[in-house]
């Protein structure tokens, strides 16, 4: 419990460390409402109820708390106290719910951002990725610190009702305390370990159903003609059936425990109260009615600890993984210390460049190629060959085991940062995202340049796109691709490049969506833009080779 916490707290942003404290301050006062509502009650079942029954002419209370109040005055406060209860249990919650999903919300961008800017983030598996944004976040959020907050709140009104009982008779409070111990110690042996390992399967099943739902769903045209959805069906439901099952499972042991908590104290009241020796000298009305309104109390606070507990288990995985992903630290890019101004000849040089990972053959062996500004160079070879590695050589992702590549005359490796703001990367399933034109090039919300969006949309011929139906750039486009062609998205892409002065354009199939007409126009298109960029297009296409300038066979 004590290292889930810490691994919980060291999540949470500093600035909201003076919320968590306010609200276990609310916590605890809630705990000794709960306290003053059962001994209220307690009282009001002695004078109102138990005293009639036993014909007892007493209309005084007796517990020591309450001086003696009369019949009405206590009736008063009662009343009272279980409208403040509800009203303070109700302000509890909005303030514990407001301040874990304000936390959670944060935890998430703080996610976002590091898996947008981390370097060795960049190719990670999108699955992943996303199940750490929505399924590990939310699970930080509802299993953890909603979660804690409940285990805390349970906690603090099972201990003030245990020193309420104890102060009202040390034995029954020895005894109840006692097994309370006991009990946890026992459902700690029995059931802590595995109910770890379903929560690890559970997490894994989640991630499972993810992928295999943003894989089909992404490629559901090419299913659709294959007419082989069976398969994306089946293994959906293999995966839920294995999440449904684990979670069962889970809930069983959970149910399982209550149940075994509330026979056992079932078992010590009946035993408490049968023993008449124990009642008859050292119990009067009021204290009975405590003790039993207390036990009864604390019966379901007990499970729902429990039950709390289990969860908060469960959360420890998802707590792993992004306590992994928000410790990774941004290295800073490498900047030449005593850099001098670098010339403008846009010249790209690679240099005897080598690679391999470890000791195994190398996947890049002596390459060497020169590039300037208006050269279309062609990257061309068989799977496996080094394509994609040398992607990640150009973008710095990776290093060369040995050789260099080289911008006007300076290792990019030696000045990654200089290096990075000339470059752009356009993978090869380009992306438009759910924003307006202007904030699809700019990327930008505040901080636009409209004369140079409008600049870099004439260059890739995208003004046509506004003009011909009449849209201006503030028209919202549909990240699902409905209102804009693959060939519109590819050039979309390139009017960013420019409208970001990017010298260097790297494209990673970027014809490979594209039917026939509208390749040969994207690459026209590419062939009058070059003179003022360099641009390295990876491909298989003969199409784009008939455009290159030059072409790099690996």
């Amino acid at each position: 419990m004590i290292r889930i916490t810490k691994k919980l707290f060291s999540l949470v942003p500093k600035k909201f460390k003076k919320s968590i404290v306010q609200t276990q301050i609310f916590v605890l006062i809630n705990a000794g409402v709960e306290l003053l509502t059962v001994l209220f009650l307690a009282e009001f079942i002695n004078i109102f109820i138990l005293n009639p029954l036993t014909n007892s002419s007493s209309n005084t209370t007796s517990i020591i708390f309450f001086n003696n109040f009369s019949k009405n005055t206590l009736f008063f406060y009662t009343v009272s106290i279980f409208l403040i209860k509800i009203l303070f249990y109700l302000i509890l919650q909005f303030a514990i719910n407001k301040t874990s999903y304000k936390i959670q919300e944060t935890i998430r961008e703080k996610c976002l951002h590091k898996v947008l800017n981390i370097k060795k983030t960049l190719f990670n598996n999108s699955d992943d990725d996303i199940n750490l944004l929505l399924g590990h976040s939310d699970n930080f959020g509802n299993l953890g610190l909603l979660t804690y907050y409940r285990i805390s709140s349970e906690f603090f009104i099972i201990s003030v009702l245990l020193i309420g009982i104890t102060y009202q008779n040390i034995f029954v409070g020895i005894i109840i305390i006692t097994s309370g111990i006991a009990i946890y110690l026992l459902f700690s042996k029995l059931v802590r370990t595995r109910i770890n390992e379903i929560s690890k399967q559970i997490s894994k099943a989640r991630t499972k159903q993810i992928s295999i739902i943003n894989q089909s769903v992404f490629n559901k045209i090419h299913i659709f003609f294959l007419n082989k959805s069976e398969i994306f069906t089946s293994k959906l439901k293999a995966y839920s059936v294995d999440f449904s099952k684990n979670s069962s499972v889970r809930n069983i042991y959970v149910s399982s425990t209550r149940i075994f908590i509330d026979l056992i104290f079932l078992l010590i009241v009946f035993f408490i109260f049968n023993s008449a020796n124990l009642i008859s000298d050292n119990f009067n009305g009021s204290e009975i009615s405590f003790i039993v309104l207390s036990i009864f109390k604390i019966l379901p606070s007990l499970s729902s600890l429990m039950s709390s507990v289990t969860n908060f288990r469960t959360s420890e995985y998802s707590l792993d993984e992004l306590n992994k992903l928000l410790l990774i630290k941004k290295e800073p890019l490498k900047e030449a210390a005593n850099r001098k101004s670098l010339s403008r000849n846009n010249r790209l040089e690679v240099l005897n460049l080598e690679f391999s990972y470890g000791n195994n053959e190398k996947i890049i062996n002596n390459l060497v190629f020169s590039a300037n500004q208006g050269d279309l160079i062609g990257v061309y070879g068989p799977s496996g060959s080094g394509k994609s590695t040398l992607i990640k050589l150009l973008i710095t992702l990776l290093h060369p085991t040995s050789g260099d590549i080289k911008y006007d005359g300076e290792s990019i490796y030696l000045n990654e940062k200089k290096w990075i703001e000339k470059i752009v990367y356009i993978p090869q399933n380009v992306n438009v995202f759910n924003f307006s034109i202007k904030e699809n090039i700019s990327l930008d919300e505040n901080k636009v340049d409209i004369k140079k969006i409008e600049d870099a949309l004439h260059k890739v011929n995208l003004n046509r796109f506004l003009e011909n139906a009449d849209r201006d750039l503030n028209y919202e486009i549909d990240n699902s691709a409905e209102n804009i062609s693959g060939g519109e998205a590819q050039r979309l892409a390139i009017a960013r490049s420019f409208y970001h002065d990017k010298e260097i354009i790297i494209f990673d199939e970027p014809t490979s969506s594209l039917d026939k007409e509208n390749e040969i126009k994207l690459l026209d298109e590419i062939s009058v833009l070059k003179k003022e960029k360099i641009f390295i297009i990876v491909s298989h296409s003969e199409d784009v080779k008939n455009y290159c300038d030059k072409v790099v066979e690996l």
